[in-house]
C-alpha cells in the first residue's frame, strides 16, 4: 500500500479546497476554523479528518496544532488554507489595515514549524490587482524566508470545468526547490464551458403545478436522470438530494423578478421601478446558457434562471462544484455563507492532482517497472519522461536496440548500469532469464530476479510481443496467414513473467489485428484473457475500448494500436468498471488539443537539395548533407528514376492537382520500372496532415515515405522518422540506418507512452 500525502487545512470553512485534495488522493487530517457550523460541515465530508476551533489571530494556537499532529506521529506534507483577506477584496471597500489582511502568517508560521513540502494558498484577486500587487508580494517574500518558493497565478474557474464565473489567485509554494510550481493547464474552453443549465437542471424545480413556489422536503429524490456529464459527476456517489430547500419570496419581490428577463437585472425592469435598486447586481436573473455568476455568502439579489427564486444551498454548491454526497450543516443562512466562502472543489482538484507530480518527485517515490519486447526504448521514454517512474530491467533481443535504450538511460536518465538493467537476452528461455545465463550468443547476464530483489515490489510491467504475426498486413503477405508463426505465442513469455513478479498491473501494447488475428482458429485475445486470468489478472472484456490513435495525443502520425491494461485483482476490485473508467474517462484527459502536422514536425529540418551528376551518383550520393547538429538527418541514396518518380508526385500535390491516385501511381511504377505491382508502391506524405503510419519496413523501402517538397526528391531520413515518432531530438540511436529505421518503425511513439504513463499513474495512485 502506498502511503498518501497528508494535508491540513487553515482557515477551512466548510473545507472546498481541502474536498478537492482529497478527490485528488490525499489524506485530509485536520481542518482549522472558528466557524462551529463550518466545522460541523467540514468533518462531516472528509473522511476520518478531525477538525480544531482556533482563533488563528492568537499564533500561539499554532503549538496546538503541531502538538496534535506529534501526537499522532503525522507527518505534514502540504498546508493549504485561505486566509481572509478582506482588505484587498474588489467587492469590499479595500482597508489595507484591516487586521484580517494579515492572517496568512499563521500559515508562514506554521509551515515554519512543521516543514511541509508545499504550501497551497488561496485567496482573491485584489491580491496581485491592488496597490500594485503589495499583497501578493508580501505573501512570497514571508514564504521565501522560510525556504519556500511560492508561485502566483490568477485561476479562472470556468477554464477547469466550474459553472460559474469566479477569479482566484492560487498561491502555490514549493520548499528547498529550485524550481517554479507549473499550475495546470486548462481543460476548458469557452465554447464548451459548464453552463447554469449544464449544472442544476435535473434538481428538483421545487414548484407545483400551479406555479407555486415551495420550501421541499429535506431529504429528496431526483425528478429525473442526469441530463450531462456534470450532472453525472455531482451524483456520483449519491442516490438523494439534500440541502434544497426552497425560499419563498414576499409578493413584491416576486412580482419584481418575474418582470427580469433571463441573464437581465433590475435595469430591465420598466421605468417606473428601476429606482427602487441601487446596488449593481440588484434582482439578477442567471442565464441559463452561460456559467454563473460569482456565488457570494449572501445569495439574495441572484435568481434562478426560470423560477422566481434565490438558488438553493444545493444549487449554488452544485455551482461551485460541491459533489451533492457533500453535505451541509448548519441553519440556512449558515450553510450559503459555507458555500459562497468555499474554493470549488474542482478547482482545488485541479491544482492538487499537479502538486503530487511535483510531490512524488520530491519524496523519490517512483514506481518499480520492467520492460519486456523494449526495443529501443520508446514505451521506456515516455514512462521515463513522466518523472514518476524507475527501470529496474529490460528485455530486448536485437543488439541494435539494446545499445541504444542503454545509451539513452545513462546519458539522458542517468541510469549509470543500464548496461547491465537492459537484458540482451532471448525472453524465449525463461529459466535462465530469470536466474542468469552464460553463454557465447548472449554473453553474461545476472537476470531478472537479481534486479528485482533489489526494490521491495515490481508495480508494473510494461511492453508488446513483436507484433508482425497478429499485423492484418503481415497476414495478407504470409501464405499461411502467419499461423505458423512462432510470434504469435510470445505473449505467453510476457505472461510468465508477470505471473513470476506480480506487479499491480501491466501494459500490454501491440496492433489493432491482434483483436481479429486467430492461429489455428482460436482468436488470440481469447487466449490471452484465458491466460491472465489464471494468473489473477484481468483485461478488459471489450478490447475495443483499448483502441487508441496516437495522432490523438499529440503524434504527428496516424498510427492505431491497441493499449492492454490488465489490473491485479489482489490489488483492484471491481477491475471492469475500473478499466471501464480507465479507457473512458482517465486515458482520454491526456488527449492533446492539437492535430499535428508533418510540415509541423518536420519542416524546420535542413533542406538535403538533390545532386543530378553523374559522378556522385557513381558514389551512391544523390543529396547534399549540410552540416547539422542534429544527428541522423542525413539523405538516404535515390536512384534518378526515383527522384523523377518523387518529383511527379510531389508536384502533383503542390499544384493542388491531386490526379495521381492509387490506379495512376501503380501505372507510374509499371511505366518506370517495366513490372506490375500488387501494392501501393510509392506514397508522399502530406505536409498539412498527420504522417501515415511509420512502419518497420522503412529500413528496407522508403518510397512510401517520400518527403513533401518537390525541390528535395527524396526519401524521409532517419531523424524525420524520429520526429513523426514523436522521439526527441536529443534521442541517440545507435546501428547502422536499417537498424535504426526499424527500430524506429517498430518503437511505441513516447508521446503516446507519455500519456499511457499518466494515465497508469492514476491507477497506481488509487491503491
Amino acid at each position: 500500500m502506498s502511503k498518501k500525502f497528508t494535508c491540513v487545512d487553515l482557515f477551512s470553512g466548510a473545507g472546498g479546497l481541502s474536498r478537492g485534495f482529497l478527490d485528488a488522493g490525499y489524506d485530509v487530517v485536520l481542518g482549522v476554523d472558528f466557524d462551529d457550523a463550518a466545522l460541523q460541515t467540514f468533518k462531516a465530508n472528509h473522511g476520518k479528518a478531525e477538525v480544531m476551533k482556533l482563533d488563528l489571530f492568537d499564533h500561539s494556537n499554532i503549538d496546538k496544532i503541531v502538538e496534535y499532529l506529534d501526537s499522532r506521529n503525522i507527518k505534514l506534507d502540504v498546508l493549504v488554507g485561505g486566509p481572509p483577506c478582506q482588505g484587498f477584496s474588489i467587492a469590499g471597500p479595500r482597508d489595507m489595515n484591516d487586521k484580517r489582511n494579515s492572517l496568512y502568517l499563521a500559515m508562514v508560521k506554521l509551515a515554519d514549524r512543521l516543514k511541509p513540502q508545499a504550501v497551497v494558498l488561496e485567496n482573491v484577486p485584489g491580491l496581485i490587482q491592488t496597490n500594485n500587487g503589495i499583497g501578493a508580494k508580501r505573501i512570497v517574500q514571508d514564504f521565501a524566508e522560510i525556504g519556500y518558493k511560492m508561485t502566483p497565478k490568477l485561476l479562472y474557474a470556468p477554464d477547469y470545468g466550474v459553472p460559474q464565473i469566479r477569479k482566484r489567485v492560487f498561491f502555490v509554494g514549493l520548499r528547498d526547490s529550485d524550481v517554479e510550481f507549473e499550475f495546470p493547464v486548462a481543460t476548458c474552453d469557452k465554447e464548451h464551458y459548464v453552463t447554469y443549465a449544464d449544472a442544476i437542471d435535473d434538481l428538483p424545480s421545487l414548484q407545483t403545478d400551479a406555479g407555486e413556489i415551495i420550501y421541499g422536503e429535506d431529504i429528496q429524490e431526483y425528478k429525473t436522470p442526469a441530463r450531462t456529464e456534470y450532472q453525472t459527476k455531482m451524483r456520483k456517489n449519491s442516490d438523494k438530494v439534500q440541502n434544497h430547500i426552497g425560499s419563498i419570496p414576499i409578493e413584491k419581490t416576486k412580482k419584481m423578478i418575474s418582470l427580469v428577463p433571463e441573464g437581465k437585472n433590475y435595469k430591465a425592469l420598466p421605468e417606473e421601478y428601476r429606482g427602487m435598486y441601487k446596488y449593481h447586481e440588484a434582482l439578477t436573473r442567471y442565464h441559463s446558457q452561460k456559467p454563473s455568476l460569482t456565488i457570494n455568502t449572501g445569495h439574495r439579489s441572484h435568481f434562478h434562471y426560470v423560477y422566481n427564486r434565490i438558488p438553493t444551498v444545493r444549487e449554488s454548491a452544485r455551482l461551485q462544484s460541491f459533489p451533492d454526497d457533500f453535505i451541509f450543516y448548519g441553519n440556512k443562512s449558515q450553510q450559503y455563507k459555507q458555500v459562497g466562502n468555499a474554493v470549488p472543489p474542482m478547482l482545488g482538484k485541479v491544482v492538487a492532482a499537479k502538486l503530487k507530480e511535483y510531490l512524488r518527485r520530491k519524496r523519490l517515490i517512483k514506481y518499480k517497472m520492467i520492460d519486456l519486447f523494449a526495443g529501443c526504448g520508446g514505451l521506456t521514454e515516455g514512462f521515463m519522461q513522466t518523472g514518476l517512474y524507475e527501470e529496474v530491467a529490460a528485455v530486448e533481443w536485437l543488439k541494435p536496440q539494446v545499445n541504444t535504450l542503454r545509451k539513452r538511460l545513462k546519458e539522458k536518465w542517468s541510469e549509470e548500469d543500464a548496461d547491465d538493467r537492459v537484458m540482451h537476452f532471448d525472453i524465449q528461455r525463461e529459466e535462465e532469464l530469470f536466474q542468469g545465463w552464460d553463454d557465447k550468443e548472449f554473453g553474461k547476464g545476472k537476470g531478472l530476479d537479481y534486479y528485482t530483489s533489489k526494490v521491495p515490489k515490481i508495480d508494473l510491467i510494461i511492453g508488446g510481443p513483436p507484433c508482425q504475426a497478429y499485423s492484418v498486413a503481415g497476414r495478407v503477405r504470409d501464405e499461411n496467414g502467419m499461423k505458423n508463426d512462432y510470434r504469435n505465442y510470445l505473449f505467453e513469455h510476457y505472461l510468465s513473467v508477470v505471473n513470476r513478479y506480480k506487479p499491480k498491473l501491466f501494459v500490454f501494447e501491440n496492433v489493432p489485428g491482434i483483436l481479429s488475428a486467430s492461429p489455428n482458429g482460436t482468436p488470440i485475445t481469447e487466449l490471452i484473457t484465458q491466460g491472465f486470468e489464471s494468473i489473477g489478472y484481468y483485461i478488459s472484456n471489450d478490447l475495443k475500448k483499448a483502441f487508441v490513435n496516437a495522432v490523438d495525443y499529440g503524434v504527428p502520425q496516424n498510427r492505431n494500436r491497441v493499449i492492454i491494461v490488465g489490473l491485479n485483482k489482489d490489488y483492484y476490485s471491481e477491475t471492469q468498471k475500473i478499466l471501464d473508467r480507465f479507457y473512458e474517462e482517465i486515458l482520454p484527459k491526456f488527449k492533446s488539443n492539437k492535430v499535428y502536422t508533418v510540415k509541423e514536425a518536420i519542416g524546420d529540418l535542413p533542406k538535403l537539395l538533390p545532386l543530378f551528376d553523374e559522378e556522385n551518383h557513381k558514389k551512391r550520393r544523390s543529396h547534399t548533407t549540410p552540416e547539422c547538429e542534429i544527428s541522423w538527418h542525413v539523405p538516404r541514396y535515390s536512384n534518378l528514376r526515383d527522384m523523377d518518380t518523387f518529383t511527379i508526385l510531389e508536384e502533383d500535390i503542390e499544384s493542388g492537382r491531386r490526379e495521381y491516385d492509387s490506379k495512376k501511381i501503380s501505372e507510374l511504377y509499371e511505366k518506370k520500372v517495366g513490372s506490375k505491382s500488387p501494392i501501393h508502391r510509392y506514397h508522399v506524405l502530406e505536409p498539412n496532415e498527420p504522417s501515415t503510419t511509420i512502419i518497420a519496413h522503412l529500413y528496407k523501402d522508403g518510397n512510401r515515405f517520400i518527403h513533401y517538397d518537390s525541390s528535395q526528391k527524396r526519401t524521409i531520413t532517419v531523424r524525420e522518422a524520429a520526429r513523426l515518432q514523436s522521439f526527441p531530438d536529443d534521442f541517440e540511436f545507435v546501428g547502422s540506418r536499417g537498424n535504426v529505421y526499424q527500430m524506429i518503425g517498430n518503437a511505441v511513439p513516447p508521446r503516446l507512452a507519455k500519456a499511457i504513463a499518466s494515465a497508469v499513474k492514476e491507477l497506481l495512485e488509487e491503491i
